[in-house]
């Protein structure tokens, strides 16, 4: 019984086989010419600028930048604009140094009126030399508050003019750049660092 099955199983396996091979299809393929062109390919390569002499910028000022006026890489030359500090609060100051000294100016006038009022009474035998020299103290005080005032207010101006960062060098350079951190503006100053290499 076994040879039988065996026999029956090898008959099945050969006759399968023996079937015709099964023909497939030929697809056809679209064809394309090919020909030469000019093809431009531009490679990006990570660098750093470095030239003979770095020079850092430190401003006198502190702040927010405000605007950037140069660009990474980009050739600088002397009195160019590099960036502005925010001059809203040096300009706010300045107004305010400036009502001072006007408010001191009036207070000049008004110890030197006072003064030379004083002093025709202290001749007309009015008044006591001590109420003339106290007058005349009063007037050396207002002229001193005058001064101090107009001190300030030069400070305030150079606070404003010193917010527009300029490349002050004698030659040309290239402008670099760095960040504390990468963000967008507005930065401080004390976040950012720039150099200008000759």
């Amino acid at each position: 019984m076994m040879k039988q099955m065996m026999t029956v199983i090898c008959s099945a396996t050969l006759a399968a086989c023996g079937s015709a091979p099964v023909v497939q299809p030929q697809s056809e393929y679209q064809v394309m010419t090919i020909s030469t062109t000019d093809k431009e390919l531009q490679t990006i390569y990570s660098a750093a600028i470095r030239g003979r002499q770095d020079i850092d910028i430190y401003p006198q000022v502190s702040g927010t930048l405000t605007k950037l006026c140069v660009e990474e890489g980009q050739t600088v030359r002397r009195g160019q604009v590099l960036f502005i500090i925010d001059q809203v609060p040096y300009l706010a100051a300045l107004r305010t140094a400036e009502a001072n000294v006007e408010a001191a100016r009036a207070g000049v006038a008004t110890s030197q009126l006072t003064y030379d009022s004083k002093k025709e009474l202290y001749a007309q035998k009015v008044i006591s030399e001590f109420d003339l020299k106290t007058s005349y103290n009063s007037l050396l005080t207002a002229k001193a508050q005058l001064a101090q005032a107009e001190a300030q207010q030069v400070v305030y101006q150079s606070a404003v003019v010193s917010a527009v960062i300029l490349a002050c060098r004698k030659h040309t350079g290239i402008f670099k750049q760095s960040y504390a951190e990468r963000q967008d503006m507005p930065l401080s100053v004390g976040q950012y660092r720039c150099a200008f290499q000759l």
